[in-house]
């Protein structure tokens, strides 16, 4: 859920709606999974947001930065703790993705604010470009394989360098 509205504009149920999905849910989902976790030695890639650390002007993210920001959090100690059981957890941090939504968010832009949106990506990516699902998916296939048996608690940010600034 990334339903972005003004900080005096959130009221107590889209507040809610936030944390159910980005924190709770994580947060329930692995504690019921723990006991298959700790039998095949296995790993939880929690979906984070480059928003937990980087604001954008225009883009009113109070609510949905704070679970961001508590499901890093929530990696960070659940590694901690359950790395004993031979369980790594980490996370990725995407910077936008090219997925249906988001072609749906950019369609939905007047040309001039299409015009504005690439603009802005020339700006701030330093790589010139959103990412794709493909890119996600991939990283996810790294931290799930045997490549990264040694990581675990990282929040890997896969944004195209958009937090480099």
């Amino acid at each position: 859920l990334g339903k972005l509205v003004p900080f005096e504009a959130t009221d107590e149920a889209l507040l809610d709606a936030h944390l159910n999905l980005n924190v709770k849910a994580p947060y329930l989902l692995t504690q019921g999974l723990l006991g298959a976790l700790a039998a095949s030695k296995g790993c939880v890639i929690n979906i984070s947001s480059y928003f937990a650390n980087r604001m954008l002007v225009g883009r009113t993210t109070t609510a949905y930065s704070i679970t961001k920001g508590a499901l890093n959090s929530f990696t960070k100690s659940l590694a901690f703790e359950v790395g004993k059981l031979g369980i790594r957890v980490n996370a990725i941090a995407p910077g936008s993705v090219l997925t249906p939504q988001f072609e749906r968010n950019l369609s939905a832009l007047s040309p001039q604010g299409r015009e504005a949106f690439e603009q802005m990506v020339q700006n701030i990516y330093p790589l010139g470009k959103i990412g794709s699902a493909q890119d996600i998916g991939e990283a996810a296939v790294f931290l799930a394989s045997d490549a990264a048996k040694w990581v675990s608690g990282a929040i890997f940010a896969i944004d195209g360098g958009l937090t480099t600034n």
